[in-house]
This record gives C-alpha cells, sequence and structure tokens, in this order.
C-alpha cells in the first residue's frame, strides 16, 4: 500500500494552491472538507440534521446553508460536537474507500484543515504542514471571501497557531511566494518517491 500522507494547514496558508500542485503530479489528493459538504447531502444525514437544527437548514433545493449552519457552530460548542460525530466518522470511511482504489500512486494526500487540533495526526505514516505569516493568511483571506476582518481574525482564532503545529509536522512548506512553493513541493515529492519505493 501507497504511503498515507495527511496535508494540512491553517486557513489562508495555501494548503489547497499545494494541493493543485501535487495534483498537477499525478498525486491522488482526497479533499476532506469537499466530502464532508457532500454527506450533508446523504439522506441518512440529512434526516439527522433536520431533526437537531430544524428544515430552515437546508435550501428549497435541499443543499446546506453553509453560513446558517456556521453561524449556529461558531456560536454553539455543543451543536459542533453534534455535527463533528456525525460527519467525522463518515468522512473517514469515504477516505478509506477512496485509498483502497489508489493501487498505483506512490503516495496519497488527505487534505484537512483541522487536523492536529482533532488528534488525527497519527492516522498517517507523514504530516505535510502548510505554513505562511497571519498578515500575509489575513491578506489573502480578506481579497478571497469579501467578509470583515473581524470575522476572518474570529474563524483563525479557532486553529492552533503556527507555533504549535510546525514541531508536529514532519514537513513544512512554506508558501509565500508561488514559485518557492512549487520548488518546494518538486523536492518533496522526489524525497516522498523514493522513500514509497525503499
Amino acid at each position: 500500500m501507497s504511503l498515507n500522507i495527511a496535508i494540512t494547514g491553517n486557513i489562508g496558508s495555501g494548503k489547497s494552491t499545494a494541493c493543485g500542485f501535487f495534483r498537477a503530479l499525478n498525486i491522488p489528493v482526497f479533499d476532506a472538507d469537499t466530502a464532508a459538504k457532500n454527506l450533508y447531502q446523504e439522506q441518512a444525514v440529512r434526516e439527522k440534521m433536520t431533526t437537531r437544527f430544524g428544515r430552515k437548514i437546508y435550501d428549497s433545493e435541499g443543499k446546506i446553508h453553509t453560513k446558517a449552519l456556521a453561524a449556529i457552530l461558531f456560536s454553539q460548542p455543543e451543536a459542533l460536537d453534534f455535527v463533528e460525530k456525525l460527519i467525522h466518522p463518515l468522512v473517514r470511511q469515504h477516505f478509506r474507500l477512496w485509498r483502497q482504489e489508489q493501487h498505483q500512486a506512490p503516495y496519497t494526500l488527505y487534505e484537512a484543515a483541522i487536523l492536529f487540533e482533532k488528534g488525527l495526526e497519527n492516522e498517517f505514516d507523514k504530516v505535510i504542514y502548510v505554513a505562511a505569516p497571519e498578515s500575509l493568511r489575513l491578506q489573502r483571506l480578506l481579497k478571497r471571501d469579501q467578509s470583515h476582518e473581524a470575522a476572518i481574525r474570529q474563524r483563525m482564532q479557532l486553529q492552533w497557531k503556527d507555533e504549535i503545529k510546525i514541531p508536529l509536522s514532519d514537513y513544512v512548506l512554506h508558501n509565500i511566494e508561488l514559485e518557492e512553493l512549487k520548488q518546494q513541493i518538486l523536492q518533496l515529492h522526489s524525497l516522498l518517491i523514493s522513500s514509497s519505493f525503499s
């Protein structure tokens, strides 16, 4: 079986950009956040969500109201706990099935925003951390999300700081300049390829 590697990074660090470079190298990437969003559409999940939060949590087409849900989860820890216990085991189940299909890959990546906070790092052979200065991350998020600075900072507070996560990681990619990031990924890719065949 190929190496099972997690890739994480705080909001605005550019982990999705990094994953895009890995995909260009034909490395399969499982996006845990997208998988979680897709699960909200499944009948069994929808029933549990509407029982807990009411029908208003979904729109007329049956899609989850992400902003309404986020507002509830940020303000009610017990609601967040309920959703995590419902969604996270299903995401992991989907990931295990997905991994079984990736026979040809030297390694696979599991992309997740929150990894260390949930104690998931020990489920992987290695962890890659994408880091960027907080000021740069804030700048990127203001541009990307068209959101208020206070709201972005509130989201940032929910994640552990780089100083805690970097020592827990096996590899660190510094995402300040795109070309630099690409070079770091090419070097790491070569290292991981040689590790997977040694």
